[in-house]
């Protein structure tokens, strides 16, 4: 996506903290680490929002969040744009495992001009 070396060996190393508060309509998340911090919204009824969230060399320009149609995933769309101006979508699917007390994120990056997509996958445990 762009991010330089510096970003993908930081994002390897640190360990960030994660407070999500969910309403029906609304899901926020605000995550820490040594010198990084995000604090983002996501509409919960499928609406389009304009975006210029930061994520690992690329913006976000546009971001839609919808549940599966089981409504065991949340699933978060960003059409994005590298520094490079390249164009395609950041998936990120979340949902919950161990009776609760774990949430899995899978990303999943797709550039238009590019054929190869690339995958990684988080998992927050919760804390007492």
């Amino acid at each position: 996506m762009g991010a330089s070396l510096f970003e993908r060996k930081y994002a390897s190393w640190t360990t960030l903290t994660a407070a999500l508060h969910q309403t029906e309509t609304v899901l926020t998340i605000d995550a820490r680490g040594p010198g990084f911090a995000l604090d983002e919204t996501l509409y919960l009824d499928g609406r389009s929002c304009p975006s210029n969230l930061q994520v690992l060399g690329a913006t976000s320009v546009n971001t839609t969040t919808v549940w599966s149609k089981d409504y065991k995933q949340l699933v978060e769309t960003h059409q994005i744009k590298t520094k490079e101006g390249k164009e395609g979508q950041l998936i990120i699917k979340r949902y919950l495992t161990d009776d609760g007390k774990s949430l899995v994120a899978i990303y999943s990056l797709q550039l238009n001009a590019e054929t190869a997509e690339i995958s990684a996958r988080q998992i927050w445990h919760k804390q007492a």
